[in-house]
C-alpha cells in the first residue's frame, strides 16, 4: 500500500504534511488519513487527482550514521537532532548542523557507515561481510537505490549486494586458552587459578554465557587468576597438568621404582630441580 504526504495545500485540502494511505486495493483512488483507523471517513482527494501536491513516502530500511570527508578523513556523525556534524567543527555544540541531503550532495563526503533498520545491524566501509554469493568480501562503497542501499565490493570487478541480503561477519568476543573463538551467546568455562585473590575458589570451574555488553579482557583476567576455556573438559585437562598434587617423597618413591640405578646424586638432583619449580 502506497503512502503519500501533502507537500502543498490547495482549496479544501487537508493540512500541510498530512499523510494518507490507500487501504482498499479495489478502490485505487480512495485514500484515508493514516491516523484514521476506522475507514469511516473517505478522503475525497488523492495523489492521482493532485500529483503536484503530494509526495510519495518512501520507507527506508537504512539510516546513514556517518559520512567521511575524502580529503581530511574526518568523520561527519549523525546526532540526535537528525543532522550531521564533526567534533572538529568550530560550530560543534553536541548537535548536528548539516542535513542528510547536504551531505549526500557534497562532492567531498562519502557514506562511511549505515544501520539496517530492520535488525539494527551496522555496516562500515572496509568491514568484512558475507555477500549475495555467500562469500566474504570487504565493503568498498554504499550506493543509494530507491528506498534501500546497495553494498558495493570488489572481486576482480565491482559488484553490488542489496542491504537486505548482506550479512555481518561475526567478530569473536575473545579467544579461549585452548584457541577457540567465543561469540555472543556462547557458553565458556572460567577456571580459577592460584593467582586469584580468594584462595578458597582456586581450581574451581565456573560455566558462563557471553553477553555483548561486557568487555572481555582476556589478558587482564589471566593476570588476576581467571582463565577461559571452551569446554569443561579442556579446563580439567589444564588442571591435570598444572595443579600441584604430589610431594617430594612421592617423586623420590617413583624415581626409585622406574630408575634402575637411583643413586643419591640422582635423587638429590631431582629434589633440587623440583624445589626450583616452586619458587
Amino acid at each position: 500500500m502506497k503512502k503519500y504526504k501533502l507537500i502543498k495545500e490547495y482549496p479544501n485540502s487537508p493540512r500541510l504534511h498530512t499523510e494518507i494511505i490507500n487501504r482498499v486495493s479495489t478502490l485505487p483512488n480512495h485514500y484515508y488519513k493514516i491516523d484514521d483507523t476506522t475507514l469511516g471517513i473517505e478522503v475525497v482527494f488523492s495523489p492521482q487527482l493532485f500529483p503536484d501536491y503530494f509526495e510519495e513516502i518512501v520507507e527506508k530500511d537504512y539510516e546513514i550514521l556517518s559520512f567521511k570527508n575524502i580529503q581530511s578523513n574526518v568523520l561527519i556523525l549523525l546526532h540526535e537532532n537528525g543532522k550531521y556534524c564533526c567534533k572538529e567543527s568550530t560550530k560543534y555544540d553536541g548537535t548536528g548542523v548539516n542535513t542528510v541531503n547536504h551531505c549526500l550532495n557534497s562532492k567531498y563526503l562519502k557514506i562511511h557507515s549505515i544501520k539496517r533498520l530492520s535488525d539494527s545491524e551496522i555496516f562500515n566501509i572496509d568491514d568484512d561481510f558475507i555477500n549475495n554469493f555467500n562469500s566474504i568480501s570487504k565493503i568498498d562503497n554504499f550506493k543509494i537505490v530507491a528506498n534501500t542501499i546497495d553494498i558495493q565490493y570488489y572481486c576482480r570487478d565491482i559488484y553490488s549486494c542489496t542491504l537486505k541480503d548482506a550479512k555481518k561477519v561475526k567478530q569473536p568476543l575473545f579467544t579461549t586458552v585452548d584457541s577457540v573463538d567465543i561469540f555472543k551467546g556462547d557458553i565458556y568455562y572460567e577456571l580459577i587459578t592460584p593467582e586469584f585473590h580468594n584462595k578458597t575458589c582456586v581450581w574451581n570451574i565456573l560455566p558462563n554465557k557471553t553477553r555483548s555488553n561486557i568487555n572481555y579482557d582476556q589478558e587482564g583476567n589471566k593476570k588476576n587468576g581467571r582463565l577461559w576455556f571452551s569446554t569443561k573438559e579442556k579446563a580439567e585437562e589444564y588442571i591435570k597438568f598444572n595443579k600441584p598434587e604430589y610431594s617430594l617423597n612421592d617423586f623420590i618413591t617413583v624415581t626409585k621404582k622406574v630408575t634402575h640405578y637411583p643413586t643419591e646424586t640422582v635423587v638429590n638432583n631431582i629434589i633440587s630441580e623440583l624445589t626450583k619449580l616452586k619458587k
